[in-house]
């Protein structure tokens, strides 16, 4: 893991994190919040609850090891702790990924919730 986070500026290696746990934690919202998942609907609401629990617990890890491990390496990175233009324009194309596939399954969840009640 520090092999790969060596070659990211710092703080795309921070945002990554972030965004990481924030989509764990939203994908997790609705297990938490009705105990049932449409990926294995014939668990129990106590062990979808727990398995979405570690998945919270996994994000906050990923956040934890982002902000942790010294990202770059270590003369630096050209263009400082942000990188260059074209490292912005690939974290905002990757973040834009995230969120797609994180809504994706939001609402996926939803309509299987919907569908169920």
């Amino acid at each position: 893991m520090t092999g790969a986070l060596a070659y990211l500026p710092q703080y795309v290696a921070e945002v990554g994190g972030v965004a990481l746990c924030v989509s764990f934690v939203i994908g997790a919202l609705p297990a938490l919040i009705t105990g049932r998942t449409s990926a294995r609907p014939d668990w129990s609401a106590r062990r979808v609850r727990a398995a979405a629990t570690l998945g919270v617990l996994l994000g906050g890890a990923v956040v934890l090891v982002a902000f942790v491990i010294p990202a770059e390496p270590s003369g630096g990175f050209p263009g400082g702790h942000w990188g260059t233009t074209g490292s912005e324009v690939v974290m905002g194309v990757w973040l834009f990924c995230v969120a797609a596939i994180t809504g994706w399954n939001l609402r996926r969840e939803i309509r299987f919730l919907r569908r169920r009640d």
